[in-house]
């Protein structure tokens, strides 16, 4: 599955593994983050308000909506 996440307004934290090394990155309002098939978690760790569109892309062409509506874990700190 690739993740492209199109930032609208405001900054998103993201933390990502590559390479079993964890890394991470602001995204900036207009700015473009592909998640390709990493473990990755995206927050807004500002006062402002975030608002973001997430495209999801599975190239295999089949329907995999279950898979998508299950591929997700709640993590709390």
């Amino acid at each position: 599955m690739d993740e492209n996440v199109f930032v609208i307004k405001g900054t998103l934290h993201c933390r990502y593994l590559e390479n079993g090394e964890e890394k991470e990155c602001d995204v900036q309002e207009h700015e473009v983050l592909r998640v390709l098939h990493s473990v990755h978690t995206i927050e807004n760790d500002t006062d402002q308000t975030a608002e973001f569109v997430v495209f999801r892309y599975i190239p295999q062409g089949k329907d995999n909506r279950e898979a998508i509506k299950k591929d997700k874990t709640a993590v709390k700190r």
